[in-house]
């Protein structure tokens, strides 16, 4: 959840670092930090507060480390930031993840007479490196040796002035960029990619260090591949918009085609792998919603087929055997419930798909097959892009088991750009009347229940407005007890939906609620109607459009920021 960047090589490493994590800040924005190297001393710089609005600290240094902080352990507060030392300042740590036994490792490291500053997991490992030094351990064996005392998911680098950054990784991701006579170490490619696409993938219980490059695991060495990161440098930057959130809302008539744009190979594949009695749909957050938009698609296809939350996977473990199929969802690929998910239903025999954003992530090389959305990077925490990328490839699969031409998914990726340019300035308007609501409620059917739910979770994530996604049909078992006089309904329809639907908004709108509709057709049931094209079961794929773009506007009239909301992190890689 949180980012870390090291840098080492012949440049000043401290305004390239700043700069990288900032392009890591979706993994956490609450504070962040530097520690470089000025020779023999380490210099820190700790700041709360958004990165993109401080300066970088005035020091030249060609060994640096970084850190962009979403809080696990220990308030927001600048002693909780990393980087973390050891009592004399020799060695600086930053640390994505969690320490499991933190707690007795600090317990004991008191009794040594080490005193800590923060509250967090974090800084009992700077101290156990220097316990291990002072009994005479090198600085190298002395990390190796912390390793073998931590329980929990980490990536960690760890600074010293004469050592340079050593590294390692268990559970949370790391990758190194391989530059001109430059080393990065990182949480992610974006960091790095306006400097180098080289990079090297490393694996868990993978160890070492960057002066020179060398890694270890399970005590022996070992070589990984490197290879070209594919993404584009100017998908990663804003350009000529304000938020990312706008710009990944408005590139998805491309990034649609770009994700059923699969080469044959693949997908026929997929339909192998899916010729079994079972399958079962893992995700979470936006991932789960679009899981769930594509469920009906499978069971038409004629596929016993369930969608789970990757936190509540445990309890479908018993259904699970040598006959299942698991496809899991992630943007990022590093989502830790959903890796959990993979390594137990893969004990039980199952085969697994992995429809991902990053080919070289864990979750990808987990599967026995991995579908790319190539959808480019999403810097902004929210998804949408993402979200129907997910969507396109799911419904394709369901179509390939129908054998059925994908001729309406195309449709609607030819109609992407329409929808989002003519609902624009009615989101924006609509947006100005509803800001200051305080609660709403967005309802569908079928497959449009799961898009309502989706476009709840967008309004509630980046406008802060409580916001309830459900099947349309459940409004009389409870939910309606609590419409009143002008709270906003978003009611989802399309022409298989539609008379049922209206029918239910009509049941809100009678007890006052203000009824917003996005339907192809208008209805007297519709206060205000919003009009997008009815591509039959390619219908989701653009409806979630207009209430992304709604989202964002909401959050500029609540004066939120789009980009990065608060107390959220884009890839969550803690349980």
């Amino acid at each position: 959840m949180c980012g870390i960047l090291g840098y080492l090589g012949n440049k000043n490493g401290v305004p390239l670092v700043h700069e990288g994590l900032k392009a890591l800040s979706y993994r956490g924005y609450d504070s962040w930090g530097i520690a470089a190297i000025r020779g023999k001393e380490t210099i820190i710089q700790k700041e709360v507060g958004d990165i993109s609005k401080c300066a970088p600290m005035d020091a030249h240094s060609p060994i640096v480390i970084g850190h962009t902080r979403w809080a696990t352990h220990g308030g927001v507060t600048d002693n909780n930031a990393h980087p973390h030392t050891n009592n004399d300042g020799t060695i600086s740590v930053v640390h994505n993840g969690i320490i499991e036994n933190y707690h007795l490792l600090k317990e004991a490291l008191l009794e040594e007479g080490y005193t800590f500053t923060s509250e967090t997991d974090t800084e009992v490992i700077p101290h156990l490196i220097d316990f291990y030094m002072k009994r005479g351990k090198t600085f190298k064996d002395a990390f190796a040796r912390t390793l073998k005392d931590l329980k929990g998911s980490y990536a960690i680098l760890a600074m010293h002035a004469l050592e340079g950054i050593h590294f390692a990784r268990n559970g949370s991701p790391l990758i190194l960029g391989i530059g001109d006579n430059e080393m990065f170490v990182s949480s992610d490619i974006p960091s790095f990619l306006p400097h180098t696409k080289r990079i090297i993938t490393l694996e868990d219980g993978d160890y070492g260090s960057l002066t020179p490059l060398a890694i270890t695991n399970k005590g022996k060495p070992v070589k990984r591949e490197e290879s070209l990161a594919h993404w584009d440098l100017e998908v990663a930057k804003k350009g000529t918009y304000e938020h990312f959130m706008l710009k990944e809302i408005e590139e998805q008539p491309l990034t649609i085609r770009k994700a059923l744009n699969q080469p044959c190979e693949l997908i026929v594949k997929a339909t192998q792998l899916m010729d079994t009695s079972t399958i079962i749909f893992v995700g979470c957050g936006t991932s789960y919603n679009a899981c769930s938009i594509a469920l009906t698609h499978f069971v038409h296809a004629g596929k016993q087929a369930m969608t789970v939350l990757g936190s509540e996977f445990e309890s479908v473990l018993p259904y699970i055997n040598n006959k299942t199929l698991l496809i899991a969802v992630s943007q990022s690929g590093e989502t830790a419930d959903v890796i959990d998910s993979i390594k137990s239903a893969q004990k039980k025999g199952a085969k697994v798909i992995s429809i991902v954003n990053s080919p070289s992530s864990t979750i990808a090389r987990l599967a026995d097959l991995t579908i790319p959305m190539n959808c480019g990077p999403e810097l902004c925490v929210l998804s949408t892009k993402s979200c129907t990328s997910q969507i396109a490839i799911l419904m394709m699969l369901a179509f390939a088991l129908q054998k059925k031409d994908i001729g309406l998914l195309k449709e609607a990726a030819d109609t992407a750009l329409h929808v989002i340019k003519q609902t624009k300035p009615q989101m924006q308007q609509l947006a100005r009347k509803i800001a200051n609501e305080r609660s709403m409620f967005v309802i569908g059917r079928k497959s449009l229940a799961h898009v309502a739910r989706e476009a709840a979770l967008k309004i509630k994530e980046v406008s802060y407005i409580h916001a309830e996604g459900m099947p349309a049909g459940e409004l009389k078992h409870g939910t309606i007890a609590v419409v009143c006089d002008g709270l906003p309904v978003i009611v989802f329809a399309d022409n298989q939906t539609r008379a049922h639907t209206t029918s239910n908004a009509m049941e809100v709108k009678a007890r006052g609620a203000f009824v917003i509709g996005i339907d192809s057709k208008p209805s007297h049931a519709y206060d205000y109607h919003i009009s997008i094209p009815d591509i039959e079961e390619a219908t989701p794929l653009i409806a979630l459009l207009p209430v992304q773009l709604l989202s964002y506007y909401l959050a500029l009239e609540r004066k939120c920021d789009p980009d990065k909301p608060r107390n959220l992190a884009k890839s969550v890689t803690v349980r």
